[in-house]
């Protein structure tokens, strides 16, 4: 069991955490970037157009990319990044705004991950707010 762990887990909390070191450099003083749960984050950049915000997407993307990770001698390789980007409209929820970026993340991932799909009305309706069961493969 303790191999399983240290081949899993160790790897997995240090592409974490240099995730979230990565999205701290990225984001600007207002926006939030927070973990939503296991693998998951969710980057609320308000006062921003698609355009502006695809864009930031796609960069933040390419910089997941080209991190430089490592576990002790062994370095990280193959480490990428789906996403999926929504803009919020007036009168939408919080919760349907949530579930915009999710359609559009899985999308993503569905069509071949590493990459960036922002949400348009045609995706398949997901019920519910996103959660850790959603975004596993």
């Amino acid at each position: 069991m303790s191999q399983i762990w240290r081949i899993y887990f160790i790897p997995a909390n240090i592409v974490i955490q240099g995730l979230a070191k990565l999205l701290l450099k990225s984001i600007r003083s207002f926006d939030i970037a927070c973990r939503w749960g296991g693998e998951e984050f969710v980057i609320v950049m308000p006062n921003m157009t698609l355009e502006t915000l695809r864009k930031r997407v796609e960069q933040l993307r390419l910089d997941v990319e080209q991190m430089q990770l490592r576990d002790g001698d062994q370095i990280l390789e193959g480490i990428t990044a789906s996403f999926g980007i929504a803009v919020s409209e007036s009168g939408i929820t919080v919760k349907d705004f949530l579930n915009r970026a999710n359609q559009a993340m899985l999308e993503a991932k569905r069509t071949g991950k590493n990459r960036v799909m922002e949400y348009v009305n045609t995706y398949p309706i997901i019920k519910g707010l996103p959660n850790k069961k959603m975004f596993q493969n």
